[in-house]
């Protein structure tokens, strides 16, 4: 069974192996949600964000509450397939966008 909470340096995202993301090379890395509204204002999706974040009161308050987001969040992990589910998109397209974000 993969970890929910890896331990510093180990890979991240083992949990999303679960749902057929191949989490090999993922390394735990933080991203600004500016940027990654940005980035989903450019694809078109910013407006799921906000659908997505207020369909769920932890949610939206974690999101409001932060300044980053990082990848070894259980939250984020938890909800990278369901919001990639309500994109259209799959796990492996959000965590290529998060990891976009970064650069």
């Amino acid at each position: 069974m993969p970890a929910l909470f890896p331990r510093q340096g180990e890979l991240v995202v083992t949990v999303l192996s679960v749902h057929g993301v191949n989490a090999d090379s993922r390394v735990p890395f933080a991203v600004s949600k500016l940027a990654v509204r940005r980035k989903l204002r450019e694809l078109g999706l910013e407006s799921m964000l906000d659908t997505f974040l207020s369909a769920n009161p932890t949610r939206q308050k974690d999101w409001d509450d932060s300044q980053i987001l990082l990848t070894t969040d259980p939250l984020l992990v938890s909800s990278i397939p369901a919001f990639a589910a309500a994109t259209g998109t799959t796990d492996a397209q959000i965590i290529d966008l998060l990891k976009s974000c970064r650069e």
